[in-house]
């Protein structure tokens, strides 16, 4: 319930990964909104376009944000690739 007592424009909306909804106080109706950030605790996956990412949540909301699917490669050429922006020094840390 919304806080009027009305049912919340986004109580049954689902926006997918990486994504949110946000009630549109012109419309009432729910949008869905790449999220603005995701909660900060690192468990690093490597997306399919080559870059480290600090968790799931940081992966598809980088999708969102480029408009295109980035997906989870579990690869370890991608942690070790020479192009990648992958910090090696993080990633011997959180392999260990």
């Amino acid at each position: 319930m919304g806080h009027n007592g009305y049912p919340s424009p986004c109580e049954h909306k689902y926006c997918g990964l990486g994504r949110h909804c946000v009630a549109n106080h012109e419309t009432g109706q729910g949008e869905c909104k790449c999220l603005d950030h995701c909660k900060p605790h690192y468990k690093p996956v490597c997306g399919s376009d080559g870059k480290l990412y600090q968790n799931h949540c940081e992966l598809h909301r980088a999708s969102c944000l480029k408009g295109h699917k980035i997906t989870i490669m579990h690869s370890e050429e991608c942690f070790y690739k020479g192009k990648s922006s992958c910090d090696l020094s993080r990633m011997v840390c959180a392999l260990q």
